[in-house]
């Protein structure tokens, strides 16, 4: 890939022609791809970080909707908290 980069010109003819000799010799650098599993995991842990951000986004706007009503409370995401949320 080097090769590429040190060409005086460097055109789309130019890199196919290089591209094409390091492919018939061998030498072209192979792209890791993991197993689907980890992929997998991939995509759970992502959307799970996803949620938690909207959760503290959900109750930062919960607390800010408080104080602007001038109410009160610590605590509000444990169980006497939520029945409070509730009872509002």
């Amino acid at each position: 890939m080097r090769i590429i980069a040190e060409s005086k010109k460097k055109t789309d003819k130019v890199d196919a022609k290089v591209l094409a000799d390091l492919a018939r010799s061998n030498f072209l650098p192979e792209a890791y791809l993991p197993p689907d599993e980890i992929i997998e995991l991939r995509d759970i842990v992502r959307e799970r970080v996803r949620l938690k951000k909207l959760s503290t986004s959900i109750k930062n706007r919960i607390h800010s909707i408080l104080t602007i009503e001038g109410i009160k409370y610590d605590n509000l995401f444990t169980s006497e908290g939520i029945k409070f949320l509730k009872s509002l």
